[in-house]
């Protein structure tokens, strides 16, 4: 079997809205969309529903704490409605964790709310193969850990944005 054969890409889509005009959300994104930060995102989602996976299946799947998490960005994309962000995460030290090449989608959805989408693909680990329990357990978990840092995400977001308009007090 070639590699091609033995690892397949699978379609990663999640969503989530935020209460805050677009203005707002991309300013708080320049702050908090640094690769450091996301790769720690990456690593604390991986450990979180790793262990939720091992205590809901009640077996050990060994990993060694924290992966390290390689995040890189490409070129941000603006329309007038939206921002773009592409992102890339890999690991060298943990194959479980989902390589991800995806898009991350900040959309003006009227006035005080921002949607969020991430759309993207991810492979299999090493030696699965598409079809069988182990593919799909990796694509739960792959589903799981991307639900995981946008929740992270959003609410770095949130806690970063500044409002446009000033307070009056």
């Amino acid at each position: 079997m070639t590699d091609v054969e033995s690892r397949s890409a699978h379609f990663v889509h999640d969503f989530a809205g935020i209460d805050l005009p677009l203005v707002d959300v991309v300013r708080a994104i320049e702050i908090v969309a640094t690769p450091h930060l996301v790769g720690e995102f990456v690593a604390v989602a991986w450990n979180d529903e790793i262990r939720v996976l091992e205590a809901v299946q009640d077996r050990h799947h060994p990993h060694a704490g924290g992966p390290l998490v390689d995040v890189a960005f490409g070129p941000q994309r603006s329309r007038r409605d939206a921002v773009i962000l592409p992102i890339t995460w890999r690991t060298r030290t943990e194959p479980w964790v989902p390589p991800l090449d995806a898009d991350i989608e900040f959309a003006s959805f009227g006035p005080r709310r921002t949607h969020v989408h991430v759309y993207g693909c991810s492979e299999l680990p090493p030696g699965s193969v598409t079809g069988t329990e182990e593919s799909s357990l990796a694509q739960r978990l792959t589903v799981a850990i991307v639900r995981h840092v946008l929740v992270l995400l959003i609410e770095r977001i949130i806690a970063n944005a500044m409002p446009t308009e000033p307070s009056h007090h």
